[in-house]
């Protein structure tokens, strides 16, 4: 039996796909919920949004010992999608001293049918699945035995999951009054930003609002302090946001298009793209979407 996943009593504890239409400007939302058959440790450091969170360097770890034989996630969707790519990253915890061992299986299950493949948590890429052809309302993730070898006292844990689905992108744990709000704060924001309307930013944002540079192959700072992927430097007032500074050589950009959700109630919204992509992470909060972090990326 899967344990329905807990989040902070603030968030509702669900997901929703963000579905672009050609009738509507902005994204249409559609729910979906998450379920794992146990969680390692306390809070939400190893919880099952982590898989989804796009970021390798955190993991939906399971509970069980025995290499995590058994352990299942799943994602349930709230009406049947299509998944044109499916990569998912392990994760298992060890030190340097540890052998490689040989491959554990990975089962995908989806309403067409299921896949079995050998999967390596420690490999560098991703497991590359291809699914039955088919929409569908769920799909779920089973580690299996290693094929061969002794099996292990440890845990094994799924470092990310990447789903493209047609025309939608993954939001976790938002209520519906936020995902009817999503698109007009985005094309709202867009604009402030671009007007660099401090009296606008000024209700449009959580303060301080984090900044950060980053170029093509590693973080650097923020021309004027230091600013780093975990702590991005800190700006306190709308007056002091660097708008004008992040959008003055990107006048053909593209308009913003939703990436897709980091944690639950906070998205990340591709802002523009030219010669630097910028992106945004906004937060629902107070009931509204806020602007909690800039993040320039500069190819080089």
């Amino acid at each position: 039996m899967l344990a329905r996943v807990r989040t902070a009593p603030a968030i509702v504890g669900s997901l929703a796909l963000i579905v672009a239409t050609d009738a509507t400007a902005g994204p249409r939302p559609v729910s979906a919920t998450l379920a794992a058959s146990s969680t390692l440790g306390r809070g939400d450091a190893h919880a099952a949004w982590r898989a989804f969170d796009a970021d390798v360097g955190t993991a939906w770890c399971q509970a069980v010992a025995d290499d995590g034989t058994g352990g299942e996630l799943e994602v349930r969707f709230a009406e049947p999608v299509d998944v044109q790519a499916l990569e998912v990253h392990g994760a298992e915890p060890g030190g340097p001293g540890d052998e490689p061992r040989a491959p554990l299986t990975l089962t995908v299950t989806s309403d067409a049918g299921a896949t079995t493949l050998a999967f390596d948590p420690w490999a560098d890429e991703p497991a590359a699945i291809t699914l039955p052809a088919g929409a569908t309302r769920s799909l779920r993730f089973r580690i299996g035995p290693r094929a061969s070898g002794p099996r292990t006292n440890g845990t094994t844990c799924l470092a990310e999951i990447h789903l493209q689905l047609l025309d939608r992108a993954l939001v976790f744990g938002v209520p519906d009054a936020a995902l009817a709000a999503l698109p007009a704060a985005i094309a709202t924001l867009d604009g402030a930003l671009r007007r660099c309307d401090r009296k606008q930013l000024a209700r449009l944002a959580r303060y301080p609002v984090g900044v950060r540079e980053t170029a093509l192959g590693g973080r650097r700072a923020y021309p004027t302090g230091p600013g780093t992927d975990t702590d991005p430097r800190a700006f306190r007032r709308a007056r002091d946001l660097p708008c004008t500074w992040i959008f003055h050589d990107d006048d053909g950009a593209a308009g913003p298009t939703l990436d897709g959700g980091i944690a639950p109630g906070v998205v990340r919204v591709i802002g523009g793209v030219a010669i630097t992509t910028v992106y945004w992470e906004l937060a629902w909060r107070a009931r509204r979407w806020q602007l909690i972090t800039f993040d320039t990326v500069f190819f080089e």
